[in-house]
C-alpha cells in the first residue's frame, strides 16, 4: 500500500495558483508510481524465470543430481530423499530408514542411486538398485561423484573408488591428516579431479585440497603455501583440468567473517624437491568480495558460471567471476546448483525449496538481432555462421524440447552440419566470449 500525503506549500504553487500546485503534484505522483512499476517488473523479470516447485518437504535440502531431463534426485537433512520421474513436476519421498543429514546424491541410473551423509560425526554412504525402495550402507563418505564409468567417494579422511556402480570400493592410500575435513569432490574430466575441504589451524579454518590425475586412484595434496591467503573453503569449481576456482570465507575464532573472496588456481604441475610432494600452481584473487557466502558453484567453462549462498540469491558471471549479476533474488537459503544442460538448472536450498529454470540463457541474448549472420536459414544440408570475433568456440544445437542435439568445437568457415537431423525447428547456441547467443534454425 502506498499513502500520499497531501500539503499544500507555498513554495510548491505556481504563482500562487491552485490548479497549477495540482499538475505540478499529479506530475509527481505519475513519476513515483513509474519508478514504483519499473522497481515491481524488474524484480519480477529478475525472478520469472526460476519456478519454485512444490516438494511436501520442510527440510534443509542439500544436493540435486539428474540423470536426464526427467528423472533426478534431491536430498538433505534427516534422511530427505526426494525422487522425480517427470522433470520435478512431484516428487515422492524414498528415504526409507535413512537418517542421516544427507549431503550428496548420484543418480547412476534408473534403478541405482546412491546418498551420502553423516549423523553424529559418521559417515555412511548408502546404495539402492531398486530405484530408493530398499537402502544398504556400503561405505563411509561425505560426497559421491560420477567420473566416466567410476565412481569416486570422498569422507572428512578417505578416498574410496567404485567400478561396479557402488557395490564394492577399493580405498587409496592417500594420507589425510587427523584436523582435515574433506568434503567434496569436482570433476574436470575423466582423469581429473579435485577434493576439498578445510584443516583446523590455530583460530580457524584453512583451505586443504587433493589432486587425482589417475581417476582417483591416487591422490596428492596442494601446496597450500601457494595460495593467496589462509582463509577457508566454502564451495569450489573445476570446469578445466588446468583451472580451479575456489570461494574462500575469512573466519574469525572459527566463525564466518563478512569477507569473501574467489581465488582462480592454474598452471598446475607436481613438485618434487625438497621433500614437497604436492602439487604446486599459480593462484590470483580474482574478486575480493564476492556478493555472498558461497554454498556451491557451478561452472559451465572457466568464463561463465553460478554461485548460491547464504542471502538467498542466484548470481552468474560471464567473465571468470570478475563481476556478478543477481538472476533470481529470494530470501531463503541455497545450498546447491546443478546444471543439466546450457538451458536448464535445478537449486535446493533450505525449508524444502526447489527451484527450475529451463531457458537459463535467454536473457543473454544480444540486443541487436544482426549480432551474428546464420546462413542459409531454411536449410536442408547445413549452415554457415559469420561475425564471431574468435577463431573457435563452441556450438550447442537443441531441439525445441530443450534436449541437446549436438556439442561441436566450432572453426572460423567450418558449417555446421544438419544433414542427420530430421525436418523441423532447433536452436543454435554460439559461445561469444561474454555471453552465449540462441539463434532459431530451420531444417527442410
Amino acid at each position: 500500500m502506498i499513502a500520499f500525503s497531501l500539503r499544500e506549500y507555498p513554495g510548491d504553487s505556481f504563482n500562487g495558483h491552485p490548479k497549477s500546485y495540482s499538475l505540478k503534484l499529479r506530475a509527481r505522483m505519475s513519476r513515483t508510481l513509474t519508478i514504483l512499476l519499473f522497481c515491481f517488473f524488474a524484480f519480477s523479470s529478475l525472478n520469472a524465470q526460476w519456478v519454485e516447485l512444490s516438494t511436501g518437504t520442510n527440510a534443509l535440502l542439500r544436493d540435486v543430481h539428474f540423470l536426464d531431463h526427467e528423472y533426478g534426485a534431491v536430498v538433505g537433512n534427516n534422511g530427505t530423499v526426494l525422487l522425480t520421474e517427470n522433470a520435478g513436476q512431484d516428487w515422492i519421498s524414498i528415504g526409507g530408514a535413512i537418517s542421516e543429514d544427507l549431503s550428496s546424491v548420484l543418480v547412476w541410473n534408473r534403478d541405482t542411486l546412491l546418498v551420502s551423509g553423516q549423523t553424529s560425526g559418521l559417515q555412511t554412504t548408502f546404495l539402492s538398485t531398486n530405484g530408493g525402495m530398499d537402502w544398504i550402507p556400503v561405505n563411509e563418505a561425505m560426497d559421491v561423484k560420477k567420473m566416466g564409468q567410476r565412481i569416486l567417494s570422498c569422507g572428512h579422511d578417505t578416498f574410496d573408488w567404485s567400478d561396479d556402480q557402488g557395490v564394492n570400493w577399493t580405498p587409496t592410500e592417500a594420507t589425510i591428516g587427523g584436523t582435515t575435513l574433506i568434503s567434496e569432490i569436482d570433476i574436470a574430466d575423466e582423469q581429473t579431479a579435485i577434493a576439498s575441504g578445510n584443516v583446523g589451524g590455530f583460530a580457524h579454518y584453512s583451505y586443504y585440497a587433493y589432486r587425482t590425475i589417475d581417476a582417483g586412484k591416487s591422490w596428492e595434496p596442494l601446496y597450500v603455501f601457494d595460495l593467496p591467503n589462509s582463509d577457508a573453503w566454502t564451495a569450489s569449481a573445476f570446469p578445466e583440468a588446468d583451472t580451479l576456482l575456489v570461494f574462500t570465507n575469512e573466519q574469525v575464532n572459527f566463525l564466518p567473517g563478512p569477507n569473501n573472496q574467489l581465488v582462480r588456481l592454474t598452471n598446475f604441475y607436481y613438485d618434487t624437491q625438497n621433500g614437497i610432494n604436492s602439487w604446486r600452481f599459480s593462484s590470483e584473487t580474482i574478486n575480493s568480495a564476492t556478493p555472498t557466502y558461497v554454498h556451491d558453484a557451478a561452472f559451465v567453462d572457466s568464463r561463465m558460471g553460478y554461485i548460491v549462498g547464504e542471502n538467498g540469491q542466484i548470481y552468474r558471471t560471464l567473465d571468470g567471476g570478475d563481476n556478478w549479476s543477481s538472476i533470481y533474488a529470494g530470501t531463503t537459503n541455497l545450498e546447491s546448483i546443478a546444471l543439466i544442460d546450457m538451458e536448464i538448472a535445478y537449486v535446493v536450498g533450505a525449508d524444502g525449496l526447489i527451484l527450475k529454470n529451463e531457458n537459463l540463457t535467454s536473457s543473454m541474448n544480444p540486443s541487436n538481432p544482426d549480432l551474428l549472420k546464420i546462413w542459409p536459414n531454411p536449410s536442408t544440408d547445413w549452415v554457415q555462421i559469420e561475425g564471431v570475433d574468435q577463431a573457435s568456440t563452441d556450438v550447442f544445437l537443441y531441439n525445441m524440447s530443450g534436449q541437446l542435439i549436438k556439442r561441436l568445437a566450432w572453426q572460423e568457415g567450418s558449417p555446421i552440419s544438419l544433414v542427420d537431423l530430421p525436418k523441423g525447428q532447433y536452436q543454435l547456441v554460439v559461445q561469444l566470449k561474454r555471453q552465449r547467443v540462441s539463434y532459431p534454425v530451420i531444417k527442410h
